[in-house]
Formats: C-alpha cells, structure tokens, sequence
C-alpha cells in the first residue's frame, strides 16, 4: 500500500486558515481543501483528538469575533446509501499516468506558444474533474487499496475501503477541448473509462 503525505491535499487558502492542516478526528487522519478530501485509519497520540496540525507541527486555532472555527465534520460527506445513477468506475492507473504524461506535453507546448493559462480535466463516466486534482485522488486510492470509485454526473466521486475515505468534487466546465480562443486560455478534457 502506498505512503500518503496528508499534507498535499490542504487547503493552502487564507480564507479557510483550519483546513490548512490535518485533522486528527475519531481514530482518522482527515485533510482537505474544499475539494478534495482525503481520510485515513491512523494511530495518534490521544491529546491530539480532534485537533488540526500543521505541516510544521503546530496545532492550528482559529477564533474569529470570538467563536472558534472548527474543522468540518467528514462524515457527513460519506454517503449513506449509494447515489441513484451512481456508477463504480475501475481506475486504470497505468492509463492515468499516460494522460498524466500528456497532460504535461500540452502544458509544455502551451507556455512555448504562449498561452497564459492551460487547464486540463479528466471525464469519467458522464462527470468531469479537475485533473491535477484526480491525480492526488488517484493516490489517495492507491493508498487505502482500492481501484474503484463511485460516480455520477452531478455529485462528488467517493470510495471507501476499511482503511479511509477519499472524495472529488465534480466541476461543471465545458467537456471538449478549446484550443483558442478563451482569452488565451487553454483546456483540454481526458477521457479515463468508466
């Protein structure tokens, strides 16, 4: 089983300073960044329930106009029953690094031809995700052993072993690549079977 650093999946936003960290909640490891979300089984000091650290190793507090902020409780993101609609999809991972790999050329030739931004998604089943984002997931998977995530068009994908939870949020952006135009963007969309 692949090693997890929890820290790359933080939110790195000054608006949601709590989830700059990880959470240390009911025997799991949790991080997110409004996104993605990842939850791993782990053994832990018992003075550290229920609190955020951060990558330097202090505990993050956050008070505001005298209220303390807490991080959001994960479990009410692992769905109860599956979603109506909802798919498994089998992640390919070796086809994942592919798209990976090409991802990465585009990248490449966009800044040579100048283009200021380049945005890349992947499309499983009838959702789309960021790709950038997807990658972590696909980690995360890999880490609590698992090669299967359920799907929908509308609702973020999940999987679930007994060693955590991962979660991607879909996004609601065009699905066919715009070469031009865009304002000198670019976007691309992998398709990854679902």
């Amino acid at each position: 089983m692949k090693t997890l650093n929890l820290y790359k999946y933080a939110d790195n936003n000054p608006i949601r300073p709590i989830m700059a960290g990880v959470c240390h909640r009911n025997g799991y490891k949790v991080v997110s960044n409004g996104l993605i979300l990842a939850a791993l089984k782990a053994d832990y000091a018992p003075e550290l329930e229920d609190k955020v650290i951060a990558k330097d190793g202090t505990e993050i507090i956050v008070t505001e106009q005298g209220l303390s902020h807490r991080f959001p409780n994960f479990r009410n993101l692992i769905p109860k029953d599956r979603p109506f609609g909802s798919v498994d999809a089998k992640i390919d991972f070796a086809k994942l690094n592919e798209i990976k790999k090409q991802a990465n050329e585009c990248k490449r030739l966009a800044i040579e031809a100048g283009i200021r931004g380049a945005y890349y998604y992947i499309k499983i089943g009838e959702a789309t995700f960021r790709l950038d984002l997807f990658l972590k997931i696909a980690d995360a998977m890999k880490a609590i052993g698992t090669d299967t995530i359920c799907t929908d068009r509308t609702r973020a994908a999940y999987c679930i072993t007994d060693t955590g939870f991962a979660l991607i949020m879909p996004v609601c952006y065009p699905t066919e690549d715009t070469p031009t135009g865009n304002g000198g963007y670019y976007a691309k969309t992998f398709t990854l079977a679902a």
